[in-house]
């Protein structure tokens, strides 16, 4: 791998959609399920063929498709809070999921978690491992025991991370990038060629990833109104069963429940962009299908910890 000029960048946020836009090499779309105050850090280390990214943030679902340029490697740094889901499979401290271009993403988080992504352009993955090892076309493949066998991967990334938001003009001195490259290709190679594949579950997850994201595109279709969970299922051909059971394997909640808390942060975005208006909670929540007031008012301080009113309230002083 050639070196490249390093560019590093450093940022926090306070709240969820502004980390999602932030995000490196995927769009993303972040709904959040936790009524904590939202901090969170974003690192990026590019190096042209390779780029890392660091992240730690709250709990939430993410939903979204890897960029059609290269392959990205997710996994966690300094464990994985239980409950962490990628595209159906549960996820282990030493685990990682390796996403093709055109991949989609579909994972949830309980509670605060470090994470990071390498991505690498498909000349560079293609120095790692075989392409009958690759996963498949727009798809992905979880290894097991990746960061066992990566020496020292996790550490590398969370000392890049340090570097980078500390002392970021270290990296672009002399021959240092490069051989943060080698180094770090070296350590993906190890992990890329022992971690073991989870294939007797990979086909179904693969289904279950395409109906919860064929059933999310027919959400996007009807922003801005009501989802039914009996419309879905006649779009889509199934049995309410089979996409509860779906949504339940992706992101550890039953259908119904992804609906609420979805249209709960559609009504956050809108409020947040609403400006002063007192009349615009009810207009909105009645718009996004709530027609219980009271129910919807205890879901959303539940989900977000302000009432709907405090969302107002603090857009119309920012």
């Amino acid at each position: 791998m050639a070196s490249a000029p390093a560019a590093v960048w450093s940022a926090q946020f306070t709240d969820a959609c502004d980390t999602a836009a932030a995000l490196r090499d995927a769009r993303i779309e972040y709904l959040s399920l936790s009524p904590a105050p939202y901090d969170a850090r974003l690192t990026v280390v590019d190096l042209g063929m390779l780029r890392l990214q660091t992240a730690i943030d709250h709990a939430h679902i993410a939903r979204g498709v890897v960029d059609s340029g290269g392959f990205m490697i997710l996994f966690g740094l300094g464990g994985i809070v239980p409950g962490v889901r990628v595209n159906g499979g549960g996820m282990m401290g030493s685990d990682a999921v390796v996403l093709a271009p055109g991949a989609e993403i579909h994972a949830v988080t309980t509670g605060r978690q470090d994470w990071a992504t390498v991505f690498l352009n498909a000349a560079a993955f293609a120095d790692l491992i075989d392409s009958e090892a690759w996963p498949p076309e727009r798809g992905f493949m979880v290894r097991q025991g990746l960061i066992a066998h990566s020496a020292g991967l996790r550490d590398l990334s969370a000392n890049l991370a340090h570097i980078a938001c500390r002392k970021p003009d270290r990296l672009a001195l002399g021959s240092v990038p490069q051989s943060v490259i080698e180094t770090m290709g070296t350590a993906l190679q190890r992990g890329l060629g022992n971690g073991s594949d989870a294939q007797g579950q990979g086909r179904a997850l693969h289904r279950r990833v395409r109906l919860v994201a064929a059933a999310e595109e027919l959400m996007d279709v009807a922003i801005g109104r009501p989802v039914y969970i009996q419309d879905l299922c006649a779009a889509l051909g199934v049995a309410p069963r089979t996409l509860h059971s779906a949504f339940t394997a992706v992101y550890g909640m039953g259908v119904h429940r992804y609906l609420r808390v979805r249209r709960l942060n559609l009504v956050r975005c809108a409020l947040r962009a609403g400006g002063g208006d007192a009349g615009l909670v009810k207009s909105i929540a009645l718009d996004f299908g709530f027609w219980h007031l009271g129910r919807f008012a205890h879901h959303y301080r539940a989900l977000f910890g302000e009432r709907p009113c405090e969302t107002l309230s603090a857009s119309h002083r920012a």
